[in-house]
C-alpha cells in the first residue's frame, strides 16, 4: 500500500520528465545528493502537509517542492535557471491534477540560491500547494 503523496511525487515526476528536453536529470531525490556531472537537475520531493476532517475523508494539502539546480557563470546562471522553471511551471500548468493524483496544485512560493565555487551553482526552488482528499481510515484511497 503506497501513501497517496507517494503517488503525487510519482506522478508529478513523470510530468516533469516528460516535458524537459533530453540531458536535464530528473530525480525524485534530494539535491543533496547531487554530482556535478548530473546537472542541469530537476528534484520533485514532497514537504510538509496538513490534514482536516471532513465527515469520512481528510481533505489533505502538502507542498510539493521542486528543486532546480544548474552551473554556470555568474552572466548566464539566472537566465539558465528561469528557462528550465519555465518548462516545469508550464509542464505542471498542463496537467494541474497530476493524471488525476490530486485535486489541484498550484505554485505558492519560489526561493532561489546561488553559490561560487569553479563556477556559480544555482537553485530555484519551487513550492506547489497540492490539494487531495483520503478517506479517514486509509490514506491510500482518493476521495
Amino acid at each position: 500500500m503506497i501513501h497517496q503523496r507517494t503517488h503525487i511525487r510519482s506522478a508529478a515526476h513523470g510530468v516533469i520528465r516528460a516535458a524537459l528536453a533530453a540531458g536535464i536529470t530528473v530525480r525524485q531525490a534530494s539535491p543533496y545528493d547531487l554530482g556535478r556531472d548530473l546537472m542541469p537537475c530537476v528534484f520533485v520531493t514532497g514537504g510538509d502537509g496538513s490534514a482536516q476532517v471532513a465527515g469520512q475523508s481528510l481533505a489533505r494539502e502538502m507542498m510539493l517542492e521542486i528543486s532546480i539546480v544548474d552551473r554556470g557563470t555568474a552572466e548566464a546562471i539566472e537566465d539558465q535557471l528561469d528557462a528550465l522553471q519555465a518548462q516545469v511551471e508550464i509542464a505542471l500548468a498542463a496537467d494541474p491534477q497530476l493524471g488525476g493524483a490530486c485535486q489541484s496544485l498550484h505554485l505558492t512560493q519560489e526561493k532561489r540560491a546561488f553559490e561560487k565555487a569553479e563556477d556559480v551553482l544555482g537553485e530555484a526552488l519551487l513550492l506547489f500547494r497540492v490539494v487531495y482528499g483520503t478517506t479517514r481510515r486509509d490514506p491510500t484511497t482518493l476521495t
